[in-house]
């Protein structure tokens, strides 16, 4: 093997490993630790409600973990939770105990507390394990559990994620995506939605992509791309040639979500997948924002076939991606 391929094999390998295949590319910008995380690693959890002779000082009613020993909790209650905790005699404000101090997280219902009680008895080992546990509360009434499943859920491969069996509703997507306080959660539900077999959803599905097309917005459209691979197949992949990459004058953002959207189904051993690598190392070559996007798609399925190539674009300066 070359220098050139070694120097490619080397750059890809330091940077993606392991993170490559750990999380679904469109879902980048969440958190990397949810609340059951947080609360799984922690010394003591607690559900804290104010204090019935100080309504401005939380105080535990109850440990999902740990014991009762410890310092009181040092938080003001603020008038917004205040007045949203008042309004719901079963609503709690989820408390950390973690290398020696106190610190405060989600506010929800009764049903945050019942999430997070089932979570720390689960068995949470294995993408599959967590796909079981969290898929099915994406959907939960409740913001703080929806939020917290979401967040678990973004951090599954692609291919772990389009087996989920809970979605949400097109209404909900629909309101989700344009919902500037939800806006870091609806690339996932969007992701979510593309995993229906409904004919009304995936009619939802080409139209949104077809607005994004028309409005000239990328706007999530990293994650609507990936929903029509998921809907349409290659017949997915074709329409994103015609409504975007045959198009002259591409910006660099709209290059990167198709990329992104490309690089997700590339993971995929199936024809879909073979084709959207296909269409991905057809990108890369012509447009250095899909490079580093090739490089995370080939090492997930260990093709090394690229790899001269890469290389000498990079060495080209053609390729500003450290990836």
């Amino acid at each position: 093997m070359g220098q050139l391929i070694r120097s490619a094999l080397l750059v890809v390998a330091c940077s993606l490993l392991p993170a490559a295949a750990s999380a679904c590319l469109v879902c980048i910008d969440l958190p990397d630790e949810s609340l059951a995380d947080r609360v799984m690693e922690a010394q003591a959890v607690a559900l804290l409600r104010p204090s019935p002779d100080d309504p401005f000082r939380y105080v535990p009613v109850a440990f999902l973990k740990g014991g009762p020993d410890l310092p009181p909790v040092p938080f003001l209650v603020s008038r917004t939770a205040a007045a949203a905790l008042a309004a719901d005699p079963t609503a709690v404000t989820v408390g950390v105990f973690a290398v020696g101090s106190w610190s405060l997280h989600d506010q929800g219902t009764a049903a945050l507390g019942d999430a997070l009680r089932a979570a720390l008895a689960a068995d949470l080992s294995t993408p599959e394990a967590r796909l079981a546990f969290f898929g099915p509360l994406a959907v939960h009434p409740d913001p703080a559990v929806q939020q917290m499943a979401l967040i678990e859920l973004a951090g599954l491969s692609y291919p772990v994620l389009r087996q989920a069996r809970s979605r949400p509703s097109r209404r909900e997507v629909a309101g989700r995506a344009f919902d500037p306080l939800w806006s870091q959660w609806a690339p996932v539900m969007i992701m979510l939605l593309g995993t229906s077999d409904d004919p009304e959803d995936v009619r939802f599905v080409r139209a949104a992509v077809d607005r994004l097309a028309a409005a000239g917005h990328t706007t999530d459209l990293a994650a609507w791309s990936t929903a029509l691979i998921e809907v349409d197949g290659l017949a997915g992949l074709d329409a994103l040639q015609r409504r975007f990459i045959d198009l002259p004058d591409l910006s660099a953002s709209t290059i990167r979500a198709l990329a992104v959207a490309m690089a997700d189904h590339a993971t995929r051993r199936d024809p879909v997948g073979d084709a959207a690598l296909a269409a991905l190392v057809e990108l890369g070559e012509t447009r250095p924002e899909a490079a580093g996007y090739l490089a995370r798609a080939l090492m997930d399925r260990e093709d090394w076939s690229q790899a001269k190539r890469l290389a000498q674009l990079q060495d080209a300066g053609s390729i500003a991606d450290p990836a």
